[in-house]
């Protein structure tokens, strides 16, 4: 890491966010990865499932979010249930990079994007 100022582009995904704003045109509901990436993205004005303000989310709600990045069937539940669009995964980790290859290869899921530092797909209606 070097010192200097400006957005880690490993950390934040800048390029999907472009893509996003770019291209997906309806009414977005993003499934985004990471409690900081909620509060980026929001201040691009992409509507979130989650940010850091975690006093603002019942527990339950946290907690099953966190369980939807193991569990499959949790994952489709909270996307039905929050009418999710899409998801924004950062991918810097082994783990979230492990979580996004699960996503794409779910029947009712297309990747839209992908880059070094994140993935965007889409949930088919």
């Amino acid at each position: 890491r070097e010192f200097g100022v400006g957005i880690a582009e490993d950390k934040f995904p800048q390029r999907a966010v472009e893509f996003v704003r770019q291209h997906v045109h309806q009414p977005l509901r993003l499934f985004n990865v990471g409690f900081s990436t909620g509060g980026y993205l929001t201040a691009y004005h992409l509507p979130v499932l989650i940010d850091g303000r975690l006093e603002a989310y019942p527990q339950e709600f946290t907690q099953e979010y966190l369980r939807a990045m193991e569990d499959d069937a949790v994952f489709r539940k909270i996307a039905h249930e929050q009418a999710v669009t899409h998801a924004l995964l950062v991918t810097s980790t082994a783990k979230m990079r492990a979580f996004a290859r699960r996503v794409a290869s779910l029947p009712e899921w297309e990747t839209l994007y992908t880059d070094n530092t994140a993935v965007v797909l889409e949930r088919k209606p």
